[in-house]
């Protein structure tokens, strides 16, 4: 089927797109990702085999039409919903069933993100006419979960056509003819024990401490033909529950098309950066009912949140979190991915064998991701190097700084990763890693943990490639490599202290070549994933590093350390073959 004529597209959907793209309505990063996604999709789609039928997403929104919200008021929809239904339900898949299975949507809260999943609602107990169909809304608190549960009913009790099939009760909207029924719970997976769920609800994900009851309705889903898993939710404080992790790690990526995920439909209204509290007139990309007409009113936001400024810190954070949609006390980006992608194109591999190169390798844990990574700086490099005093070099660390050397400078990488944990991360959600290893990207070690001599047969092999002069390591798992590329490979090697000292220079160098756009990656994605994950820690001299730390890392971070480390020996480089940086000057006083 060939690419969508948007001349067949609904046109209050098309507009809102133009709008978006075009700048007219205000519009945050992560919405316009999307919107762009959706176009991509309408012109290459057909060649994953998916078609969009505009029929099949102009239906719901002609039921809209027959719904009520209370007496003689229409469910009147905003362009940003008509929007969303109409490429939710327009999607299809070559079978003719639904392309999305799971939808994520995030935005400030009053912008009727509950009453829209309650429409849907009555839209699967009825029109989808499935039988045995199975509703649940599921939040923390009960009275949460029963808010999308009422306003279901208000729409039954206002709207004499869906009265024709639907009846209720206290705690149940149901469909007799279809034997299919609505109802609510809370977050206990207990409560969920003998559902079949067919459309399963999350709402206020934010405030889920774990994925106990997504797992057990998910589980449920499977069992039906055509499910919808929806997660809606405002952004909260809680970076270490899933709601951040899977937006950061699966939804985010899914809307930079760093992952690749086509059941997913995923939309976020949000805010670009904190300082954006002081401009209402950018509220509108958190707060899409700020549209013409909406049901927000921008004076009554900017009162609201002056008032809670006046209640400090946790008044402050309250307006961020539930008025602006924004993660408060969310790790800080090291490197944003629109500057690192800057680095992608393809690199001229052969170009590079009589380049001097410096290698970093970080085995981190065996039985997950060990990362290796070869750094090159500009061919001419050697001309700037500064006239240092031999008691200069004493006392410095780093003899150069890439900073002051012109040019690019390239980088390239090899990952292992054990079978084991390659199965685990693939049903953890990590399906980009079957591309990586079909690309040959990563090596698919077969076993539980990594096997080293693999890599030290590998690293043996690129020595004989490449003009390697030196290569970094941490000594964690590490040493018996070192020792074999010392040995038999003829290259020097220095063991890394993982110390905040050590790192704090090149990883500060590190971050400005990338910040001003002077480094080649080739676009590799696991190095992009790995980009994504790294948080920078600081600490009270103002020395920086990524961290390692599961706790404050979204996820593995080893090929972005042992490129620091790789330029770290270049900036290091003293001519020496050492297994120890402390072997030639002692330990250093910080």
């Amino acid at each position: 089927m060939p690419p969508y004529p948007l001349e067949d597209y609904n046109e209050i959907a098309r507009q809102y797109e133009e709008d978006i793209l075009s700048g007219r309505i205000v519009a945050g990063r992560l919405l316009r990702l999307a919107i762009e996604r959706q176009r991509d999709d309408l012109e290459h789609g057909h060649e994953r085999g998916l078609y969009f039928d505009h029929d099949a997403g102009q239906k719901i929104l002609d039921f809209a039409d027959c719904v009520n919200i209370g007496p003689d008021q229409p469910f009147h929809l905003f362009p940003f919903q008509v929007w969303e239904l109409y490429v939710f339900y327009g999607w299809k898949r070559e079978d003719g069933r639904r392309r999305f299975r799971r939808k994520y949507k995030s935005c400030a809260r009053g912008n009727g993100k509950t009453p829209l999943e309650s429409l849907q609602i009555h839209y699967h107990l009825t029109v989808e006419g499935l039988q045995n169909a199975e509703a649940y809304v599921s939040a923390t608190k009960e009275k949460q979960a029963k808010i999308a549960f009422d306003d279901a009913v208000l729409m039954l009790d206002n709207s004499p056509d869906l009265q024709e099939y639907l009846d209720q009760s206290a705690e149940q909207i149901f469909n007799r003819s279809l034997n299919a029924k609505f109802s609510f719970l809370t977050s206990s997976p207990k409560t969920a024990d003998g559902t079949r769920p067919s459309f399963a609800v999350i709402d206020e994900y934010h405030e889920f401490e774990n994925d106990g009851m997504v797992n057990k309705l998910s589980s449920g889903l499977i069992k039906k033909k055509e499910p919808i898993m929806s997660i809606v939710t405002t952004r909260g404080s809680h970076q270490e529950w899933p709601c951040f992790q899977k937006e950061l790690k699966v939804y985010i990526p899914i809307l930079e098309r760093s992952v690749e995920n086509d059941s997913f439909f995923v939309v976020i209204y949000s805010q670009d950066s904190e300082e954006e509290l002081q401009q209402p007139e950018t509220w509108q990309k958190s707060n899409p009912m700020l549209c013409e007409g909406g049901i927000l009113d921008l004076e009554t936001l900017i009162e609201e949140r002056d008032a809670k400024i006046l209640e400090g810190e946790e008044g402050k954070v309250s307006f961020l979190t539930l008025n602006l949609n924004w993660w408060c006390d969310a790790p800080q980006v090291f490197i944003p991915n629109d500057i690192w992608i800057k680095g992608n194109g393809t690199i001229d591999i052969e170009s590079l064998y009589e380049r001097e190169c410096w290698a970093g390798l970080d085995m981190g844990q065996t039985n997950d991701f060990c990362a290796l990574s070869l750094f090159f700086p500009p061919a001419d490099w050697s001309q700037y190097d500064e006239d240092l005093t031999d008691e200069q070099k004493e006392k410095l660390v780093y003899l150069r700084t890439p900073t002051r050397v012109p040019g690019e400078f390239t980088f390239l990488w090899w990952f292992w990763i054990p079978r084991l944990r390659y199965n685990k991360r693939v049903a953890d959600g990590l399906h980009s890693l079957r591309d990586w290893e079909r690309n040959k990207l990563i090596y698919v070690q077969e076993g539980n943990v990594i096997d080293p001599r693999e890599i030290d047969a590998k690293l043996l092999e690129l020595a004989g490639t490449f003009n390697i002069r030196m290569m970094t390591y941490d000594r964690y798992n590490a040493n018996a490599t070192a020792l074999t590329m010392q040995e038999k490979g003829g290259v020097p090697v220095l063991e890394f202290p993982q110390t905040m000292p050590m790192y704090a220079e090149p990883t500060r160098s590190f971050r400005d070549i990338v910040l001003q756009e002077r480094i080649r990656h080739g676009g590799n994605p696991i190095a992009e994933w790995m980009m994504r994950n790294s948080r920078p820690i600081t600490d009270t001299n103002g020395n920086i590093k990524i961290t390692k730390d599961p706790k404050r890392s979204p996820d593995k971070v080893d090929g972005i350390v042992a490129a620091i480390m790789a330029q770290a020996g270049w900036m290091y480089d003293r001519n020496v073959v050492s297994s120890n940086v402390y072997d030639q000057r002692g330990f250093l006083e910080w």
